[in-house]
Formats: C-alpha cells, sequence, structure tokens
C-alpha cells in the first residue's frame, strides 16, 4: 500500500522552489529543468516539482473572454463594468488499464 501524504512530507520549504527561480530571473519550469541534474537540494527540489508538475496535467488550450455587465445604483445612474476570465484545458496523464479504471471510463468518471 502506497504511503499516505507522501507529498506533503516531501515538500519541507514550500515556495523554495519558486523564491529560487525570481532570484534567477527565470520561470520556475525553466529552473527545474535547468536544475534537474543538480546535486543537492536543488536538485532534488526540482526533480520532484517537475514530478508534480506531471501529475497536474499538460495545459492544452487557453482562452480568454471579456464580457460587460451594466448595474444601476439607488440613484439611477449606470455602473459599465468589464469582467476577463481566462480558462484553461489541460490534458490529464491516461490512467492504467485496471479493471476498476475501465469500468470507471465507462461510466465517464
Amino acid at each position: 500500500m502506497a504511503k499516505k501524504k507522501w507529498i506533503e512530507k516531501a515538500i519541507k520549504h514550500p515556495g523554495a522552489e519558486k523564491r529560487a527561480a525570481k532570484k534567477a530571473g527565470e520561470s520556475t519550469h525553466e529552473y527545474m529543468e535547468k536544475h534537474k541534474d543538480a546535486p543537492g537540494n536543488a536538485g532534488k527540489r526540482a526533480r520532484l516539482g517537475l514530478e508534480l508538475e506531471g501529475m497536474h496535467g499538460k495545459p492544452i488550450s487557453e482562452h480568454e473572454s471579456t464580457h460587460h455587465t451594466i448595474h444601476t445604483d439607488e440613484k439611477g445612474k449606470e455602473h459599465h463594468r468589464v469582467h476577463h476570465t481566462k480558462e484553461t484545458t489541460y490534458e490529464y496523464p491516461k490512467r492504467p488499464a485496471t479493471a476498476m479504471n475501465k469500468l470507471l471510463d465507462s461510466r465517464g468518471y
């Protein structure tokens, strides 16, 4: 049986990778790719970060939309608001072809 809460136990300093990437002037992903073969804590954090990133799924499309709303206050004055939303669609890793996963897939889960 797999250990419970292994991710929480593996992350000793939350945000350390992001702070190091920001200090180096790179994105978090670029920093992890650059340091994944490094020895010591930097390499460990980079390898773990890339593994966790892979569990999340890869973005396959982004869609931005804008819509306007008009609100009338109690004095009858109209207020226009612009709402921006950004929606990202992710592609998740395939589940292994076990009997339970086949059953879940057939039922749409």
